[in-house]
């Protein structure tokens, strides 16, 4: 077997226990372990961000994009979390299971709106790269 095999096949078994651990001190009413709950989801900022900077020499229009995008991301990702964390750790404390659950909506709904925003961006740039292309 391949070591970049076995690497990643290591990696992704530990990225797993990690997240298990997490959820069940989560499920435990521990809100301050939502953040290796959520693992997942903080490996693709990283790759955001690590793409944007090593591309930047080469390609600064795409660096930029990616650093953007990946900014945006990080910050949302980052207030969800934190908010998440926090409520869930006042449900712990005897409070409404229901109420913690609100910054999960709040975030879907967010990253709904950035898709939609980000596909109608997509969309004009297409139509004007089109024209532009077909003016020459």
């Amino acid at each position: 077997m391949d070591w970049t095999v076995a690497v990643a096949v290591v990696a992704a078994a530990l990225l797993f226990a990690i997240r298990l651990y997490g959820l069940r001190r989560v499920a435990a009413g521990q809100g301050s372990f939502v953040w290796l709950a959520s693992m997942p989801f903080l490996i693709p900022v990283g790759m955001f961000l690590w793409g944007g900077v090593h591309i930047l020499a080469d390609e600064p229009l795409v660096g930029v994009v990616l650093l953007t995008a990946g900014g945006i991301y990080f910050v949302i990702l980052f207030r969800f979390l934190k908010r998440l964390s926090s409520s869930l750790t006042s449900v712990a404390a005897g409070g409404d299971r229901a109420a913690a659950l609100e910054p999960v909506i709040d975030f879907t709904v967010t990253m709904v709106e950035l898709m939609l925003i980000g596909g109608l961006v997509a969309v004009v740039g297409l139509i004007v790269w089109g024209v532009s292309q077909a003016a020459h």
